[in-house]
């Protein structure tokens, strides 16, 4: 992340929110600059169950020949209906920074890791520790809801690596931050300095 790319992903920001000028983030003398990111793992467990149940129909208008019970050539078999669901369990690991987490769950990353098979394993010795528990948690998890219930076709984990950029700036004499997040570039600015109204929300 550059200078001018931050700048240019402020006044997209300020171009898209009515309360906001463009004065301050065309005049803002940025100071720093620092990269941070934090890890998205998700599981998604494809799965498919069957639901058979007894079903009668009277003959009408037609004569029936067969006495007793129907062979199974002669009876007329209805496959149980199929159910398929994707389920998807995923987590974000903490960041420690003047930010909401649920922002991040909008934006996408870059995929670094991505495990594909009928059942995965779970992940192990990952840098940050946070994502091997999620995973070991993740698995077991969906295979205690869908092992005994369901049949698992498919199962895929991955993990991405979502850029965040916080931006120090000063304007006015007072000192200013925002943050750059996802690979969309994405702005948070709380205290954005040139808010035209009141009651203005960030989302």
């Amino acid at each position: 992340m550059t200078e001018a790319a931050a700048r240019r992903a402020l006044l997209h920001f300020v171009a898209s929110r009515c309360c906001y000028g463009s004065r301050a983030a065309g005049e803002l003398a940025i100071r720093r600059l620092r990269q941070l990111g934090t890890y998205r793992y998700r599981l998604e467990t494809f799965s498919e169950s069957r639901l058979s149940e007894w079903a009668f129909e009277p003959f009408t208008n037609e004569v029936c020949n067969v006495q007793g019970i129907p062979t199974e050539a002669k009876a007329a078999e209805e496959m149980p209906a199929l159910f398929r669901k994707n389920n998807v369990f995923e987590f974000v690991s903490e960041h420690h920074l003047n930010f909401p987490g649920e922002l991040l769950s909008k934006v996408s990353g870059e995929n670094i890791f991505k495990d594909e098979n009928v059942m995965v394993y779970p992940i192990i010795d990952f840098p940050d520790p946070e994502i091997s528990l999620a995973s070991q948690r993740a698995i077991a998890e969906h295979s205690a809801a869908f092992a005994t219930s369901s049949r698992i076709l498919r199962q895929r984990q991955t993990i991405e690596l979502i850029p965040i950029t916080e931006v120090h700036y000063q304007y006015s004499g007072k000192p200013y931050l925002y943050y750059i997040y996802g690979l969309e570039n994405k702005v948070y600015a709380l205290d954005y300095p040139e808010r035209c109204c009141c009651g203005c929300t960030i989302v």
